[in-house]
């Protein structure tokens, strides 16, 4: 009976912690690809992915999952060029990445300065380990797209992203 009654309070006190948001904010890991959901062409050029990478688990050459490193963040666009399929990658400088607010501003790429802002759409990130979320089917971020080129917006829209972890 004694025994019982210690695994119920541990069960108590692991399930306190994981719903505490301290303790979700510190193991929020949004890295992967984020592919629009619905296919985004500007001006000859397809936004194929954005990649958001903000932790390590890489410790002296080797996996660590229980002491992850905050680096970067690195944001990299991928656009497609429609014409000739030629690949072109960019990066958004000073990325600002929250659980609910996530602003990426490009430098200036062959369609124009493209801006996503938005948010996730689940808080606790870690997409790769939860098991609702289909890879590169379940949407989750939502964000507006927008193109800016020669000081004119030439695209606004709306979007969902699905999700990858990658390699």
């Amino acid at each position: 009976m004694c025994i019982k009654r210690y695994l119920y309070k541990a069960l108590i006190v692991v399930l306190v912690v994981l719903n505490c948001p301290a303790f979700a904010q510190e193991y929020f890991d949004p890295d992967g690809y984020y592919f629009p959901e619905k296919e985004i062409v500007v001006e000859g050029c397809k936004l194929d992915w954005f990649e958001l990478r903000t932790i390590s688990y890489n410790n002296n050459g080797k996996l660590d999952y229980e002491h992850p490193k905050f680096v970067g963040p690195d944001v990299s666009l991928s656009l497609v060029r429609t014409k000739d399929e030629e690949i072109l990658n960019y990066r958004f400088p000073n990325p600002i990445i929250g659980k609910s607010n996530v602003q990426l501003t490009s430098v200036n790429t062959p369609i124009g300065i493209v801006r996503i802002n938005g948010g996730f759409l689940d808080t606790w990130g870690m997409f790769w380990n939860l098991s609702d979320v289909v890879s590169m089917k379940t949407p989750v971020f939502e964000g507006t797209v927008s193109v800016t080129r020669n000081g004119k917006l030439v695209y606004e829209k709306v979007s969902r992203f699905t999700y990858w972890e990658g390699d």
